[in-house]
């Protein structure tokens, strides 16, 4: 496990985008230079036991309270966005922070299986302590959720009547410049500070 302070940050202006997902992602990584591209602040989570959702969400709060402090950054609105099985530990955490002003999900399961010691609380139940607007992405072609948990979620967003948008593109369609813009869309729709 590494120190939030090992975390790669590249400081920037206007956002600050904390990711986290697989280690080696292409994914992650064509959306940190995206993000660094577009001047927004990043910092890049890495060495989480993902399993582990209470100890992965202490960092990964420590690691949005750095991205706070960032000179550039301060006052700022921060993203917090998740893929993939990792994911599943940001969105619990973006149900617990006040910090995160929007979060992003790419193929994120939001419905566990087997709960344990380590994953005690089923993500889907915590939907009504999230605050953020939340933008999800799930691939289809193959699918990496279920249909009947995508549906299941869907539904459960618009019952608890929470601000969401979600987005279904081919997996070979899913790639970091087209999650990008429809991150910066969602963002300049849903956060008055993004505007």
């Amino acid at each position: 496990m590494t120190s939030v302070k090992d975390w790669f940050l590249e400081p920037g202006a206007g956002l600050g985008c904390l990711f986290f997902g697989p280690p080696e992602d292409d994914l992650i990584t064509g959306l940190v230079k995206g993000a660094g591209e577009r001047g927004w602040s990043v910092l890049v989570a890495n060495g989480l036991a993902a399993d582990d959702h209470r100890g992965a969400g202490r960092e990964l709060e420590t690691g949005l309270k750095r991205l706070a402090q960032v000179q550039d950054v301060e006052d700022t609105p921060l993203v917090l966005v998740g893929v993939g099985t990792p994911g599943t530990a940001a969105f619990l955490q973006a149900c617990r922070s006040k910090r995160v002003a929007a979060l992003a999900v790419i193929d994120v399961p939001l419905i566990l299986e087997d709960l344990d010691v380590q994953r005690p609380v089923q993500p889907l139940e915590m939907l009504l302590n999230l605050e953020a607007p939340l933008l999800r992405v799930e691939s289809t072609d193959p699918a990496a959720i279920g249909s009947q948990q995508s549906q299941l979620v869907g539904l459960q967003l618009d019952a608890c009547a929470r601000i969401h948008e979600s987005h279904s593109i081919p997996s070979d369609d899913l790639r970091a410049p087209l999650v990008l813009s429809l991150l910066e869309t969602f963002l300049s729709n849903h956060l008055e500070s993004f505007r």
